[in-house]
């Protein structure tokens, strides 16, 4: 963020022009994600703010979704000099109609038919419903954008962002002299909020005070460019906006997901680093881990409770924890809690929680898979977050301490007053509210309760103002949609609830009068029959006519005031002692829900709780065990078996998931060993972090439809290696397992300069190096895996083996051949290097350096020798190409002492009884090249098609890579 900024437009334009290539915002579109980068939105916000400039817009309320247009149109209007009226798009087009009125808009974005059909009715109506300020209106959503080309008032928001005719280079300075020039003290936003009365008001807030929030964030919300921010909830509530304006500043992507869109699939797609969300998102995530352990088998159940209980405990025991614990932890964590971390995209270290309190056991399950919820206490009229909890800090059931910029104390009563430069400066046109909310002294009251304790934690118990705050972060005024409720003759009583709850519940008492009196008077117009039939609250005709007028009513309402569920009741909630006030009815509502507590439980989806008995042992029968143990078992083998533990040494020293290393190289492994007739092309998995790994090599056009672990997608890659060439195209394999897409490789790096590297292992090298990751690559025509990481090739698969590489073991091989100074050492490094780029290739050679003639009186001749004769040709003529292209047909390649080429395709024929060092499970070719190595005293060279390079010297095995 730009410290010298003066204005929120200054900060904005310092971002935009620092990052123009990165991504700022990824938003999807369709199936897949689509990427903005600085310098796109940013030709799009000029656009825009010229749009503004040109129709004298000065007050803009967004009333949409999140998307690019909303940002887009936050900034636009910023930058013109305007007021932002950010509105839920959940608003009833009535309290819409009394914001726009209210606030003075001048122009409204909207993306709902129904608000947009309210909108124009009151445009073109000549009563008081008219909206005198409101000009222009721009639709988001190409449905709408359709259906409104002939309205001379309403412009689509795509016809604006397209436009052609972009502002000119003088037209843009302009925008940005006009922009950075903005004092401190302009207007920016009026920010809405619903209070006691059911009545909104908006909260004033201008540049000074949303820089001055965005400066305080950042002191406690520290980024990295490898972060990935997700953002759930809307814009247009305070705390999500100011922390993605806060990830626009700091250069981050910000994953923006849609409404209906499955957040699961998001962060399968999109690796998050960081979520800020309210308690509803988490409890989601919860219920539906519970749900899928529910239906395990009982066994299975039972070890996931044995798990999530010592996850518990370890958590708790902390630095204290005992080696016992540790171990026990380890093992839960490779079992389920790795996996779950990885079905949240695999790389989510921070999840903050803000807008309601949390159910403590959705908070114990986070901790013990290792994601703590971190509180954090939001306040639209305070213009941030007053209090924080910080990931080294955490105090169970507090807010965390005073944030930078705040001041927190505690009235008599128990009222949670905040002070700081960013609270807001009014309420718009409402002074005696504003003055009974802001005191003399500049102190805010919060409208909660709570308290400080050891340490300056903040506690928040309760709430002076008459409101419910739902699951979802939402405040919502009971008595005024009790009244709305009663205001219907139908209805003699309600009582509404949702406190700590996803939606609205109410209980109704049906004034069973007014509706006999109905349903008579609908029998005599159908029948002309006046007979009456008593009638009671559970008769079905009542609860189907009340469904009509309920949901009439919830027509008027936020759609998160609406009435989800209800339930009739025969008998008075209350006695009728006249209209009670908010505080009285609050009181009786607690005393009806402690009532009715079976009947309000009944209208909310049941909550699973992990059951909080020890458990110390579970009885399942073996074979489900051996499934159980299967990560650990394949890990023991990794241990036990000498030569293979480098790859568990990788996993850990990349911070890999141990257990999903073996399934993504027993992928790379299936690829590799495919029948002849299928041969792949070459293949790469790059294991890393996906970000990391995106900022290096750039995404393909190529998509893939599933993300998922990798031993569920083997058979995709499997299908796919037959397909896509891994020169070209690699697939993103996460730490935890999870292949999250597919990269273009192509692309130039620094690449290693090592002597035996051919071209494609040191491009693959330098993968490895500058993502660092792990990359398993199967050149073409299968047979073989070569492992890179720290830009050095590590290890190999063949022949159902895998084994480290050791380059070092190279220099200590030349080492020593130059000691004998029988080679000449240039020549020995120029073979060897060929020798390993046919090995690239898959391509078998067997390379003999020495006494040529010798080589030839224990050899026939070569099959050309019948049509042509090779000429001693000195090596230094024959570029590495066509020595290779000698190398690969069938029989020996000869050059002698003086590094002169004599020959190839020399079928060698040395004695049987010949003795030399072969290596195990070596076939012809190395048992016919050690033994000539014996007799000749020269050395050989062998490659193998599957990948392995073979030294001999003097019969002796002295390199096998």
């Amino acid at each position: 963020m730009d410290e010298q900024a003066r204005n929120l437009n200054q900060a904005l334009l310092a971002a935009m022009d620092a990052y123009p290539r990165r991504t700022c915002f990824q938003i999807k579109q369709g199936t897949h994600y689509r990427s903005t980068s600085y310098r796109r939105f940013q030709t799009l916000a000029f656009r825009l703010s010229d749009f503004f400039g040109r129709q004298g817009v000065s007050r803009v309320a967004i009333v949409a979704d999140n998307c690019l247009e909303w940002m887009v149109a936050y900034v636009a209007c910023l930058l013109s000099g305007g007021v932002v009226v950010p509105l839920r798009i959940t608003l009833a087009p009535d309290t819409l109609r009394f914001i726009l009125q209210d606030s003075g808009s001048d122009l409204v974005v909207l993306q709902d038919r129904d608000h947009l059909q309210a909108i124009l009715d009151h445009m073109a109506s000549d009563d008081g419903g008219r909206l005198p300020d409101l000009k222009t209106v721009l639709v988001v959503g190409d449905v709408l954008a359709d259906e409104v080309e002939s309205l001379p008032s309403v412009t689509p928001m795509n016809t604006v962002l397209a436009d052609t005719a972009s502002p000119t280079p003088e037209k843009q300075e302009t925008i940005r002299s006009h922009a950075e020039s903005m004092p401190p003290q302009a207007l920016s936003s009026l920010n809405y909020v619903i209070r006691e009365t059911g009545k909104p008001k908006g909260a004033t807030f201008d540049h000074a005070r949303n820089l001055a929030a965005l400066r305080y964030v950042a002191e406690w919300l520290d980024l990295d460019e490898d972060d990935v921010a997700f953002t759930l909830g809307p814009w247009s509530e305070a705390p999500n906006l100011i922390a993605s304006l806060h990830y626009f500043l700091s250069g981050i992507v910000n994953v923006v997901i849609g409404a209906g869109e499955s957040a699961g699939e998001s962060m399968q797609q999109t690796s998050p680093t960081l979520m800020l969300a309210p308690p509803h998102s988490f409890e989601h995530i919860y219920d539906e881990v519970l749900g899928k352990v529910a239906q395990m088998p009982e066994s299975s159940q039972a070890v996931f409770r044995w798990a999530l209980a010592k996850g518990k405990e370890y958590q708790a025991a902390g630095s204290t924890a005992s080696p016992e614990l540790r171990q026990t932890y380890t093992r839960a964590d490779m079992t389920f809690f790795s996996q779950l971390r990885g079905q949240l995209g695999g790389r989510m270290h921070r999840l903050y929680s803000t807008g309601a309190s949390l159910p403590q056991e959705v908070v114990e399950f986070f901790e013990a898979i290792g994601l703590p919820l971190l509180n954090v206490y939001s306040l639209t009229e305070a213009g941030g977050f007053p209090a924080v909890s910080r990931p080294e800090d955490l105090r169970p059931g507090s807010c965390g301490r005073v944030a930078p910029g705040f001041q927190v104390r505690i009235a008599d009563e128990g009222d949670v007053l905040v002070r700081g430069e960013t609270v807001m400066r009014e309420y718009w046109s409402r002074p005696e509210e504003t003055q009974q909310a802001i005191d003399a002294d500049g102190w805010l009251n919060s409208g909660d309760v709570g308290y400080l304790g050891e340490g300056g934690y903040l506690y928040i118990t309760g709430r002076k103002e008459h409101l419910m705050v739902l699951s979802t972060g939402h405040k919502i005024a009971p008595t005024g949609i009790e009244k709305t409720l009663t205001a219907s003759r139908f209805i003699a009583q309600a009582a509404v609830f949702g406190e700590g709850r996803p939606y609205v519940s109410a209980l109704v008492v049906p004034d069973l009068e007014a509706l006999a009196a109905q349903f008579r008077d609908k029998a005599q117009e159908d029948t002309d029959d006046g007979s009456e039939a008593a009638i009671t609250a559970a008769s079905p005709h009542v609860k189907s006519f009340l469904d009509e007028v309920i949901s009439a009513i919830n027509s008027r309402l936020d759609r998160w005031e609406q009435i989800k569920e209800y339930r009739l009741l025969d008998q008075p909630l209350i006695e009728a002692d006249g209209e009670p006030t908010s505080s009285l009815m609050d009181t009786r509502r607690q005393m009806i829900a402690e009532r009715y507590a079976a009947h309000i439980e009944s209208m909310y989806p049941t909550s699973t709780v992990v059951e909080r008995t020890a458990i110390t042992q579970v009885e399942i029968d073996p074979d489900r065990l051996r499934e159980l143990l299967e990560k650990e078992s394949i890990l023991d083998a990794w241990m036990t078996d000498a030569g293979i533990e480098f790859l568990f040494e990788l996993a850990r020293d990349k911070q890999i998931d141990a257990s999903s290393m073996v399934h993504i190289c027993d992928a790379a492994a299936t690829i590799a060993q495919m029948e002849s007739e299928e041969r792949p092309l070459s293949t790469a998995l790059i294991v890393g972090d996906p970000v990391r790994i995106a900022r290096v090599l750039p995404p393909s056009q190529i998509r893939l439809l599933r993300h998922d672990h990798i031993r569920r997608m083997r058979r995709i890659l499997v299908t796919m290696s037959k397909i896509v060439d891994g020169l070209v195209l690699g697939y993103v394999v996460d730490k935890y397992g999870y292949v999250r897409g597919v990269h273009k490789l192509e692309v130039a790096l620094g690449e290693p300069t090592h002597f035996l590297l051919g071209p494609q292992f040191r491009h693959h090298a330098a993968i490895s190096r500058e993502c660092d990751a792990v990359v398993f690559f199967v050149p073409s025509g299968g047979g073989q895996v070569r492992v890179f990481a720290n830009g050095q090739l590590m290890g190999r698969y063949t022949d159902g083996d895998w084994a480290p590489e050791s380059i070092s073991r190279v220099h200590e091989f030349m080492a020593r051949l130059a000691e004998h100074g029988k080679y000449d050492m240039a020549l020995v490094q120029r073979v060897l290097h060929c020798a390993f780029q046919m090995s690239e290739e898959n391509l078998g050679a067997i390379f003999l350096l020495g006494d040529a003639n010798v080589i030839f009186e224990r050899s026939d001749a070569s099959e050309i020798s019948a049509v042509a004769a090779f000429s001693n040709a000195d090596m230094a003529q024959l570029s590495d190409r066509e020595l290779i292209n000698f190398a690969k047909q069938d029989g020996a390649t000869v050059i002698d002492m003086h590094g002169r080429f004599r020959g190839c395709m020399v079928l060698l024929r040395p004695r049987a009884s010949t003795e030399a060092q072969i290596g195990p499970g070596k076939g012809a070719r190395h048992s016919s090249a050690a033994k000539m190595s014996a007799e000749a005293q020269c050395l050989a060279i062998t490659v193998s098609q599957d990948g392995p390079v073979t030294v001999y010297d003097c019969g002796r095995r002295v390199l096998s890579l």
